[in-house]
């Protein structure tokens, strides 16, 4: 196998240096992992040698795989604290702030960002960084609209196709030992998500699935606005009659549940989102 034949003629030939760690890294650290996949792409009709191939996997190991982890924690995490209002609508967020606080460079938050932004969840502030999106009543009432639609028709499927057994194991979902907004939210999505794959339609469930990831900054609105009012209650009953309807293998009726209960929902999201100032 031909190895390159030194430092300065990688440099020359490749765009590459040798740092003082031994390892060959690129000359500019934008390289990625996609850059090496390319790189082995053309390998493939005779473009590089076996020397080149092994300097381009070093680096993806070294630079590109580590970079994307970091942007993948980034993204998780801010993500998962824009969900939950963690990081409330219309808040400015600095990408140094993010850097410092995740113990990264600036690279991987802005791609965060950018991944964050295609979602609809960040917002692109001209000269002042990202903010984050406010919710939109329209948008509350698409994502309610959809979720009527999916589980209505995932419910029948299970009434019909889901074992016994699967639908006696719902009776975890009657008595939940929640008390707090997180963790009776948390409870939710976990019997929502449980429904949806007792339908037997793994693209249905899939998107039962991302419309509930919508959603989530809504059941904090909504569930708020419900324990100010006396608490969880009745979320819970109609989870139960539910449970009641898919037991009892009646698939009209279970459908007619949940159109009522995300009735309910929509209710309460719009009762709340009408008194908190994260609405657009």
């Amino acid at each position: 196998m031909t190895r390159p034949e030194g430092a300065a003629a990688a440099v020359a030939r490749d765009g590459f240096d040798r740092r003082s760690t031994g390892v060959l890294e690129p000359a500019s650290r934008r390289r990625s992992g996609a850059a090496a996949a390319r790189a082995l792409r053309r390998d493939r009709t005779g473009g590089l040698d076996g020397g080149i191939i092994d300097v381009l996997l070093v680096i993806y190991h070294h630079v590109g795989k580590p970079m994307a982890l970091e942007r993948e924690r980034v993204y998780e995490g801010v993500r998962g604290e824009i969900i939950s209002c963690a990081l409330r609508p219309g808040l400015e967020i600095r990408e140094a702030a993010l850097a410092e606080r995740y113990g990264v460079s600036k690279s991987p938050v802005r791609d965060a960002m950018q991944k964050l932004a295609v979602e609809g969840l960040i917002e692109v502030a001209p000269r002042r960084g990202y903010r984050v999106a406010q919710v939109r009543v329209e948008d509350a009432e698409h994502i309610l609209d959809l979720r009527i639609i999916l589980e209505t028709a995932a419910v029948r499927r299970a009434a019909a196709k889901a074992s016994a057994q699967e639908l006696a194991d719902l009776d975890e979902f009657r008595t939940p030992d929640t008390d707090t907004v997180e963790g009776f939210a948390a409870y939710n999505e976990r019997f929502h998500r449980t429904i949806s794959g007792l339908s037997g339609n793994a693209r249905l469930a899939a998107e039962i699935s991302r419309a509930m990831e919508y959603y989530q900054r809504l059941v904090t609105v909504s569930l708020t606005t419900l324990q100010r009012n006396g608490g969880f209650d009745e979320p819970l009953a109609d989870h139960n009659a539910i449970i009641d309807a898919l037991q009892a293998r009646k698939g009209a009726a279970a459908a007619r549940r949940v159109a009522q209960h995300i009735g309910r929902s929509r209710r309460h999201v719009m009762r709340g989102l009408m008194s908190r100032p994260i609405i657009g």
